[in-house]
């Protein structure tokens, strides 16, 4: 015989109710002892990972316009190829290369304007011009490095892309001289950027760049230093861009000339 205002199904369903709200405040205490959890919105920096952070934020100034002029190899899979090349710069996005064969002859004209990346081929006579917000060179040098990247690298600054957490470990690839690697990564723990530092003055000797997807991108192996006269600004001398299979180009600074007059018309190509 059932009470009066006695219900079996209500009166199960006030059980589960406690049995969830049961579950879920051990949920919520078990969670709690396992350590702080990264607040949605708030970067995850590791204390040796903001040391590094702040001294690349500190990275010496650099001229808003500039020319340079040194050597070149290209190593692609149709083989090996060198010769001078010489190349303007302004702040932050416009550019322009003049790239030469062994015999000094005109081989390629790179320019960006901020707006389009225009590419000449001459050798094959073909032009190219797409928008420049997130183009790359992999036409030209088969390695997918923006325009923005190329003039913080030759700038003699490292780009730091954005990224939600930022870690440290050792052994870095700086042969004897090994150093830390500052690892940087986006959401869902995506790798964003590799960085990693001299043993010695904790100098950035190579920059490993990811994907969207988080696949690998380029890498870029940087060694030497170049300081113009009478300046203060301090470049990269050399600048070693490789794929997965490590074809790409290096690029040798000989001479830099930091804040010279440079017409907007350079950093524009029109087809002829």
């Amino acid at each position: 015989m059932i009470k009066h205002g006695y219900s079996p199904v209500l009166t199960f369903r006030r059980y589960r109710l406690f049995i969830f709200i049961q579950a879920m405040v051990l949920a919520w205490i078990f969670s709690g002892c396992a350590g702080p959890r990264p607040v949605p919105g708030e970067k995850d920096i590791s204390r040796k990972a903001g040391k590094l952070l702040e001294k690349l934020s500190r990275q010496e100034a650099s001229p808003d316009r500039f020319k340079g002029y040194g050597r070149y190899s290209l190593d692609s899979p149709d083989g090996r190829f060198s010769g001078r090349m010489a190349w303007a710069v302004k702040q932050p996005d416009m550019f322009r290369a003049e790239i030469l064969d062994v015999s000094g002859r005109p081989y390629t004209t790179l320019a960006s304007d901020g707006k389009w990346l225009y590419i000449h081929l001459k050798a094959e006579n073909k032009f190219y011009k797409k928008p420049g917000t997130q183009a790359t060179f992999s036409r030209v040098i088969g390695v997918p490095v923006t325009v923005r990247d190329i003039v913080v690298f030759l700038s003699g600054r490292v780009p730091v892309h954005a990224y939600q957490a930022a870690q440290v470990q050792a052994g870095g690839a700086t042969g004897v001289r090994k150093g830390p690697v500052l690892f940087l990564r986006g959401k869902w723990n995506r790798p964003v950027e590799e960085i990693h530092f001299d043993g010695d003055t904790l100098s950035p000797v190579r920059v490993v760049m990811y994907s969207r997807t988080g696949a690998f991108a380029y890498q870029v192996d940087i060694s030497g230093r170049l300081q113009p006269e009478p300046t203060a600004y301090t470049f990269f001398q050399t600048l070693l861009f490789q794929d997965s299979e490590h074809h790409g180009i290096k690029i040798i600074a000989d001479r830099l000339w930091p804040d010279v007059e440079l017409p907007p018309s350079i950093f524009t190509l029109k087809k002829r």
